[in-house]
């Protein structure tokens, strides 16, 4: 990301970051990049999320069983069942959390566009759905080879930015939309020495 806060920065374009993890805030304030940290500006709604997070997933657990045989054509249900319990119980009060983060940064700094890490995180898909519902743009830079990998369709930010005309093809080819595809470049080799 700080490479896409370095080019929004050189573009004159407004912008602010948003950092969970203390180290990351603490690098970024100190490089001068205006950051929110959950933590320190809304400590009280994360609690209260997480509350909410657990409270749902005691809900959810104790509502009896799902019948989960139409999702296993193969292998143990049981050990579906379980594993689906154990992770609900766990992601529920982190989705609850992403939210409220997605919510108060919309709410505290209005931007006209939220670019998120991935969108393929629980984290970053929750800030995309939150915003799309507040009705700002989203975007989500590449990450890795996307040739020939089908997941890169499961993309929910308006614009998925990739590095090149290459990545554009294979994005294509595997059924991304052309609408939701930006050539932008790949930010982690400008910083590299060019060849003489």
């Amino acid at each position: 990301m700080r490479p896409v806060i370095r080019w929004l920065a050189e573009e004159g374009i407004s912008h602010g970051a948003f950092a969970c993890k203390p180290r990351i805030h603490a690098e970024l304030v100190a490089q001068g990049i205006p950051t929110v940290s959950p933590v320190a500006y809304w400590s009280d709604e994360m609690l209260a999320a997480r509350k909410q997070g657990e409270r749902r997933t005691k809900e959810l657990l104790a509502a009896g069983e799902i019948d989960y045989s139409r999702l296993t054509p193969f292998g143990n249900t049981q050990t579906l069942v379980e594993n689906l319990r154990a992770e609900s119980e766990l992601l529920i009060p982190l989705v609850c959390r992403a939210q409220c983060n997605a919510e108060n940064l919309l709410k505290r700094i209005q931007p006209k566009l939220l670019v998120v890490g991935n969108d393929f995180t629980y984290e970053g898909r929750v800030g995309v759905q939150v915003a799309k519902a507040a009705g700002v743009a989203t975007a989500c830079p590449m990450h890795g080879v996307v040739a020939n990998n089908p997941l890169h369709t499961a993309h929910i930010s308006d614009k998925y930015l990739a590095y090149g005309d290459s990545s554009r093809r294979h994005l294509l080819e595997i059924g991304l939309d052309e609408d939701k595809i930006a050539v932008v470049g790949a930010p982690y080799l400008d910083d590299q020495p060019k060849q003489s």
